[in-house]
């Protein structure tokens, strides 16, 4: 399951310090907006997710 992140607020946030322009701000704001998942290729990060299962290559057990 993914996580709606970055948010608005991270958008702003990594447009007040330089981290993105206002372009990748603007496909944050609008994902959110729609309610669907925003960007995750930015340099705010993102592929966030909730996983679980323990299986061979889940080390994290959820």
């Amino acid at each position: 399951m993914g996580i709606s992140y970055p948010n608005i607020e991270d958008g702003k946030t990594g447009l007040k310090n330089g981290s993105i322009d206002n372009n990748i701000y603007n496909q944050i704001k609008k994902a959110i907006e729609k309610k669907s998942l925003p960007p995750w290729n930015t340099p705010l990060g993102g592929a966030v997710g909730i996983h679980g299962g323990g299986a061979k290559y889940d080390w994290t057990y959820g």
